[in-house]
């Protein structure tokens, strides 16, 4: 066995209480172990109120005596208070997050001790380890409980611990910071989510640089003398690590009386010039006279097609160069922080190609083996339509034919599937889980379900062998997410459900053209698309920037406009005896875990011609 692979080393001790089974055993009380330690240096006795968070101040890396430096993590600050049963994770705005981080809620409140206050930061690392100000940000914007509870596994956090407040009788915010970090360490276990955050001492340019080197958020200096003291303190200094890029200038945003707000900032990812922010700090009166002098020689271009339509953008050819300090650029390629620092007119913008900075360990290499992706097909002349005669067989081969358009849109979305083996005259059943005999190359992912309180394997379908799979199991329509899996709680689309019952079909297009008509108003893409029943659906690109709760609220602003100017005829009634013959703008689909016919899926409707109605996109 190789002993260096060896787990022998690892701590035995309790996540929760830091304790061995062996201080178990022996009784060991480590809350008045604790206390008789602290109570040897005469802290006051008195209960803590009014608490505010103590804050560093901006600063550069400096080397002193009697100073100590930690990481600067990049996540939330926490003051986690615990009083008997109760506990709090205090945010610095003085926000209860106990609900959004309910780990480190509960690894605070399993602590043996019956009161105690410990200021720390929550960090989500990434898969080097590193911490993530993206994965934080993702974490942090959670709203719902299911959804939180799913990201516990995805996206772990981890509260660091770098001060003790208060602990028992004791309030410790006159004790010199060395003594509080040396109690603070005595009631961290070493396993478990909450770490201590451990310092070293007099160096901090030596912290900075190796800070620095791997990539680290900044340091904090911290006078080992200081008290605890809330608000902002010289005794407390942080120190950022900024990263500094050039960057092309592909547009800029003018303000009503012709100055320049801000300018729109991309870099070059496969020869596309993709943009990367937008960048107004910094944008001094001296950059913008020399940026007016030096855009003189650019010449205008056309608006991309792609591109919102706002009236203060000026878009010029793409050959100047901006050189932007920032914080970092987040996976989706944005800028995080970014201040501009100068013009750079002495560069080739076509250099400046996006460079991916990962600390992601290599990896070996591994040949992919050539996987058998055969579907069995099963009862393909079993008559599904009955009407046109119309087989499993037709509706397979249909699937087939359209996948080249349909798997964009299924692509990383769950799949429900309404399965009717016996065609649309017989029973019919939806199913979210897929069984357990499904092939391993039929990717399955697995999602928190807080209604039943387990996983469910959802299907998604990412390639055509697999839609031919979903279509042997007498699946009929395609029912997806708003969202995909790898953002689940951040909708690709707003959709607008027009559905006319009694109303004619001639309403339904007088009041998509009047979404289309508003939203053009705001420069805000709209497309539509048949539901594949009666009505249609009006998709609005959200590109994850929004929650679900946004999304709705968004939804029904614009539906109580269509019904402002066209009353006659629409409704956002929900009430079907309600609705007087009108078209039903449903807003209301738009939540976490709603879902949608697929664009060019077939439907189980009775056609009087012979073919099959399916949800079609434009």
């Amino acid at each position: 066995m190789d002993e260096s692979r060896s787990t022998d080393d690892y701590p035995m001790n309790s996540v929760f209480s830091g304790l061995s089974i062996e201080d178990l055993d022996a009784g060991v009380n480590l809350e008045k172990k604790v206390s008789r330690s602290i109570a040897r240096s005469k802290p006051v006795k008195q209960a803590v109120e009014e608490l505010k968070p103590m804050l560093a101040t901006a600063g550069d890396a400096f080397t002193r005596k009697d100073w100590l430096f930690e990481i600067k993590y990049d996540g939330y600050s926490l003051l986690c208070i615990k009083q008997g049963e109760e506990v709090q994770l205090m945010s610095r705005n003085g926000n209860d997050l106990s609900r959004t981080f309910p780990e480190i809620f509960q690894a605070v409140s399993r602590f043996p001790f019956h009161s105690f206050i410990l200021d720390g930061e929550a960090v989500v690392h990434d898969a080097s380890g590193m911490p993530s100000f993206a994965r934080m940000q993702r974490r942090g914007r959670l709203t719902k409980s299911s959804a939180i509870e799913r990201a516990m596994n995805e996206y772990p956090a981890t509260l660091y611990a770098f001060d003790l407040v208060a602990f028992g009788a004791y309030d410790l915010r006159q004790q010199p910071l060395s003594k509080r970090k040396g109690f603070l360490r005595q009631i961290i276990p070493l396993p478990g989510m909450i770490k201590y955050s451990d310092h070293i001492e007099r160096d901090g340019r030596a912290m900075y640089h190796a800070a620095e080197r791997l990539g680290l958020e900044g340091i904090v200096g911290k006078s080992s003398k200081s008290k605890y003291v809330g608000g902002r303190s010289d005794q407390w200094i942080k120190v950022r690590i900024d990263q500094t890029d050039d960057f092309v200038i592909m547009e800029y945003r003018e303000a009503s009386n012709g100055d320049i707000r801000s300018l729109i900032v991309g870099q070059y990812v496969d020869n596309k010039l993709i943009y990367s922010g937008n960048v107004g700090s910094g944008l001094s009166d001296t950059l913008c006279r020399e940026f007016s002098n030096l855009n003189k020689e650019v010449d205008d271009v056309s608006r991309p097609s792609d591109a919102p339509k706002n009236t203060d953008f000026r878009w010029k050819e793409p050959l100047l160069v901006a050189e932007v300090r920032h914080k970092e650029i987040t996976p989706s390629g944005q800028l995080h922080h970014p201040v501009l620092l100068r013009l750079r007119d002495d560069k080739d913008p076509k250099k400046y190609s996006r460079q991916t900075k990962t600390r992601e360990l290599d990896e070996a290499t591994v040949e992919e083996e050539p996987i058998d992706k055969t579907v069995h097909l099963s009862n393909l002349e079993k008559i599904f339509w009955p009407r046109q005669n119309l087989t499993k067989g037709d509706m397979i081969a249909y699937y087939e034919a359209v996948c080249p358009w349909l798997l964009p849109w299924l692509e990383d979305r769950p799949l429900v599937m309404k399965r009717y083996p016996d065609g649309i005259d017989g029973k019919s059943f939806y199913q979210k889980d897929a069984p357990e005999f499904v092939p391993e190359w039929v990717r399955i992912e697995k999602m928190w379900s807080s209604s039943t309180e387990r996983e469910i394997g959802y299907f998604v379908v990412d390639c055509p062998e697999a839609m031919i799979y979903i279509a042997n199991m007498a699946s009929i329509p395609l029912q997806i997410y708003h969202s995909r899996t790898s953002n689940i709680e951040s909708p690709d689309w707003r959709v607008l459900d027009l559905d006319p019952k009694e109303a004619p079909f001639s309403d339904v297009i007088t009041v998509a053209k009047k979404i289309h008509e508003i939203c053009d108003e705001i420069a805000m893409p709209n497309f539509v698309k048949t539901s594949g029943s009666t009505g249609l659906h009006i998709l609005l690109p959200l590109n994850n920037q929004f929650t679900f709760e946004q999304s709705r609220i968004m939804g029904e602003l614009l539906s109580r406009i269509v019904v402002q100017e066209l009353g006659e005829i629409s409704t956002i009634t929900r009430n079907t005896g309600q609705r007087e013959g009108k078209v039903y703008i449903d807003y209301l689909q738009n939540s976490s875990g709603k879902l949608i016919a697929a664009p060019y899926c077939v439907r189980q409707k009775k056609m009087h011609r012979c073919r099959c109605l399916f949800a079609g996109a434009k």
